[in-house]
């Protein structure tokens, strides 16, 4: 999520297979970003991914940037697992 009065951050929601068209479970924050992108760079998220795990095909790994302060080229990346609670 972002927007003008939010840094770059990483949330999580879901959706089942057998919910109605247009529901999500609820968003989730996995980390809150603190910085913005300076230096006229145009880029971001090219180095984020989510998969479902083959395990148990309820849980998703997903991976992403968010910045920790102001700058260029400072990103950090964040590996989170999720799980939706109905999901069996």
């Amino acid at each position: 999520t972002a927007g003008a009065s939010q840094f770059a951050s990483l949330n999580v929601a879901g959706h089942l297979a057998k919910d109605p068209l247009g529901v999500m479970a609820r968003e989730s924050l996995i980390v809150a970003g603190t910085g913005a992108q300076t230096g006229n760079l145009t880029r971001w998220g090219d180095y984020s991914q989510t998969t479902i795990d083959p395990d148990d095909d309820c849980t998703f790994w997903t991976t992403g940037e968010y910045l920790k302060q102001d700058g260029s080229y400072n990103w950090s990346t964040r590996i989170a697992a999720a799980k939706l609670p109905s999901c069996r």
